[in-house]
């Protein structure tokens, strides 16, 4: 089997792990694929998927902001930083890495799902509740994230959950807004799109608030 063969069934293995984490499906620690290179595929793929639908949106016009990257890398420390205090509530450090890759591994599910339900329209229809909807889905598939890979009982686990929902709230409303691929002649975008330029993990990836929320 040659390397690229290799690391591209890995990083399938880790989709797959994140499509299950996602949708509430049986999931165990050891389904996941662990290293250093492996975590870094990850985010290199999630990267495009991110880039990818952000331009599908804008029917492919327009261009790539490259300030976007800097947006993105901000979210990927936020989650090592966040796979760290996790690490440290469970008192297993050796797993940050598999923490990290448990909390990036669903990112292309939420970037691809966001994508068909606006071109399905039921973003048009109810952006607020998709908002509500989309934040409350990447947050509770985060806190299953951390007790999959750490455990379901004791102090750490409540520690690991603050955590992540330190996370969530810092990518909201620290992390800087971006249009990962603005409009011609700077057109406005409806603002719960603008809200999907931005994965909350990715992080899956932080999103903007649409206008006229408080």
């Amino acid at each position: 089997m040659s390397a690229v063969a290799f690391h591209a069934g890995q990083l399938a293995r880790n989709l797959l792990a994140g499509v299950r984490l996602a949708l509430f499906l049986p999931l165990r620690p050891e389904a996941f694929r662990v290293s250093p290179a492996h975590f870094g595929l990850l985010v290199l793929f999630n990267f495009a998927v991110w880039v990818g639908a952000a331009a599908a949106r804008s029917g492919f016009e327009g261009e790539f902001d490259p300030s976007a990257i800097s947006v993105y890398l901000a979210n990927v420390a936020l989650v090592l930083a966040t796979a760290l205090l996790v690490a440290l509530a469970y008192r297993r450090p050796e797993r940050l890495l598999l923490f990290a890759t448990a909390l990036s591994a669903s990112d292309a599910l939420f970037d691809l799902t966001a994508l068909a339900f606006v071109a399905a329209g039921v973003v048009d229809e109810h952006p607020t509740l998709f908002y509500v909807a989309y934040v409350a889905w990447a947050w509770i598939a985060s806190l299953r994230a951390a007790v999959v890979c750490g455990g379901w009982r004791g102090p750490g686990a409540y520690l690991a959950m603050l955590a992540v929902s330190a996370m969530t709230a810092l990518a909201l409303y620290v992390i800087p807004e971006t249009e990962v691929w603005p409009l011609p002649d700077d057109e406005d975008e409806e603002p719960v799109h603008a809200l999907l330029e931005r994965g909350l993990f990715a992080e899956r990836q932080p999103m903007d608030r649409p206008t006229g929320k408080p």
